[in-house]
Protein backbone atom coordinates (compact mmCIF):
# COMPACT_ATOMS: atom_id res chain seq x y z
CA UNK A 1 0.00 0.00 0.00
CA UNK A 2 2.68 2.59 0.75
CA UNK A 3 4.46 1.59 -1.88
CA UNK A 4 1.91 2.50 -4.41
CA UNK A 5 1.19 5.73 -2.64
CA UNK A 6 4.84 6.12 -3.03
CA UNK A 7 4.61 5.96 -7.27
CA UNK A 8 1.43 8.33 -7.26
CA UNK A 9 3.18 11.02 -5.54
CA UNK A 10 6.40 10.36 -7.86
CA UNK A 11 4.21 10.34 -10.46
CA UNK A 12 2.38 13.67 -9.68
CA UNK A 13 5.41 15.31 -9.23
CA UNK A 14 6.49 13.87 -12.57
CA UNK A 15 3.54 15.53 -14.18
CA UNK A 16 4.15 18.75 -12.23
CA UNK A 17 7.92 19.02 -13.27
CA UNK A 18 6.70 17.96 -17.24
CA UNK A 19 4.35 20.70 -17.76
CA UNK A 20 6.39 23.47 -15.76
CA UNK A 21 9.35 22.42 -17.43
CA UNK A 22 7.31 22.55 -21.00
CA UNK A 23 5.98 26.13 -20.20
CA UNK A 24 9.39 27.16 -19.64
CA UNK A 25 10.69 25.23 -23.06
CA UNK A 26 7.96 27.22 -25.03
CA UNK A 27 8.98 30.84 -23.11
CA UNK A 28 12.60 30.92 -24.03
CA UNK A 29 11.77 29.29 -27.80
CA UNK A 30 9.44 32.77 -27.78
CA UNK A 31 12.17 35.02 -26.65
CA UNK A 32 14.99 33.51 -28.34
CA UNK A 33 12.89 34.07 -31.38
CA UNK A 34 12.65 37.56 -30.71
CA UNK A 35 16.46 38.03 -30.19
CA UNK A 36 16.70 36.04 -33.54
CA UNK A 37 14.09 38.62 -35.18
CA UNK A 38 15.89 41.75 -33.75
CA UNK A 39 19.41 40.66 -34.64
CA UNK A 40 18.22 39.97 -38.28
CA UNK A 41 16.19 43.73 -38.46
CA UNK A 42 19.54 45.34 -37.24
Amino acid sequence: MKKLLTINILASLAIIAFITCKQCVDMTKENSMEEHNRVHLD
